[in-house]
């Protein structure tokens, strides 16, 4: 059995980990060896109709086609109140079983266009979560709501046979070939990489030294002049073993919590900082956990600045943008803030004379202290 990733790169860490775990358990049954899996990519569509499909997992089985829609939320329970889902009380928007069942609809239609009809049996679609234990949902809801385990549990005939009612019609193994040229050609593309609406660039503007994180400059898919920084964590560079759930919330959310400290005590110097486009709490904070920050076009950083511009300047100039640059540290300094990992990658220039900062993953400040055993 054999998942294809239409492309490695911007896949994330817990998708990438579903896969192997479904491949894993799929490939070592007789019975579920010859499947096929086709992974992260979208559905070119075209026409009145326009906007491509973003799809995480398709299982082409000897019975079926089943679209896989894969969530991975932190908490306990999931309930549907009317047409939303909950997860521990938290609106996390329409329930994505109507969404996966119109994916579904979808590429049926387009495989029927493009292979034939009598090549395509039933199109089916399953929501498959991990990170949640309890489910509240209509009984018509659930026939299509599943734990990760349960999927797993599909090389054995009897737990297959429990989720695929519709009886096979022909053996859709004997068609792979015509399924590999499918998910192949212009029709599918590798899915966009977004957060939040922004979309990374594919080269890193800066990595951590130790590929803790990578910083990528961002555009928002609907405004290319709205710009982000993104910073994207990668919490295996230090070992399941060495770093928890807590422990990553603790790293990864001291920049936003720096900037709330510094906007409720001096606002001048909270605007010289880059601002988190929205709030995070611990419970998003997955071991590929990627944060946004506003990022005005006018900011260069210092890297670029010192290359393109600051050769320009005459020592006056220099002089003063010195002087803005020691400001901001004294403000921090003022308010206990120490940034601890000072440097070009994470200082930023306005013309003339105007400093920002980014970058303060590894600072201290009273409210969360140091990051001591971690910066070894």
């Amino acid at each position: 059995m054999e998942i294809k990733l239409i492309r490695r790169s911007g896949v994330p860490l817990s998708e990438r980990t579903a896969f192997q775990d479904i491949q894993k358990a799929l490939d070592a049954s007789p019975f579920s060896r010859g499947w096929r899996g086709y992974a992260s990519f979208k559905l070119v569509r075209k026409g009145p109709d326009s906007g491509d499909e973003d799809f995480d997992l398709v299982l082409v089985t000897h019975s079926t086609v089943a679209v896989i829609e894969l969530k991975n939320w932190r908490g306990t329970r999931v309930t549907q109140t009317g047409s939303n889902w909950y997860v521990d009380g938290e609106d996390r928007g329409e329930t994505p079983v109507r969404l996966a069942a119109e994916k579904a609809r979808r590429l049926a239609s387009r495989l029927k266009e493009k292979l034939g009809a009598a090549n395509v049996p039933f199109v089916g679609s399953y929501v498959v979560l991990s990170g949640i234990t309890e489910l509240d949902m209509t009984e018509e809801e659930s026939q299509s709501v599943m734990f990760i385990s349960d999927l797993l549990k599909w090389a054995q005939s009897a737990e297959y046979q429990q989720w695929v009612t519709k009886k096979p019609t022909f053996n859709v193994l004997t068609k792979l070939a015509l399924y590999d040229r499918f998910f192949g050609s212009r029709d599918v593309r590798p899915r966009d990489y977004l957060v939040e609406g922004f979309q990374p660039a594919e080269t890193p503007i800066w990595t951590h030294p130790k590929d803790l994180y990578a910083e990528f400059e961002a555009k928002a898919k609907d405004d290319n002049d709205q710009l982000a920084l993104l910073r994207r964590w990668k919490f295996d560079a230090l070992g399941t073993q060495q770093i928890g759930e807590q422990d990553r919330s603790f790293l990864a959310l001291r920049e936003q919590r720096v900037y709330e400290y510094v906007e409720e005590r001096n606002s001048e110097l909270q605007a010289a900082l880059l601002r988190p486009i929205s709030r995070k709490e611990s419970k998003h904070v997955t071991m590929d956990f990627a944060e946004l920050f506003s990022l005005p076009s006018r900011l260069v950083r210092l890297t670029e600045f010192a290359n393109s511009t600051l050769p320009k300047y005459d020592p006056n100039e220099r002089i003063r943008l010195v002087k803005a640059l020691l400001s901001r540290f004294a403000d921090l300094h003022d308010l206990r803030v120490a940034h601890r990992d000072i440097g070009d990658h994470n200082l930023w220039v306005e013309r003339p004379a105007q400093i920002v900062v980014s970058g303060f993953p590894a600072a201290y400040f009273p409210s969360m202290g140091t990051v001591g055993q971690f910066r070894e």
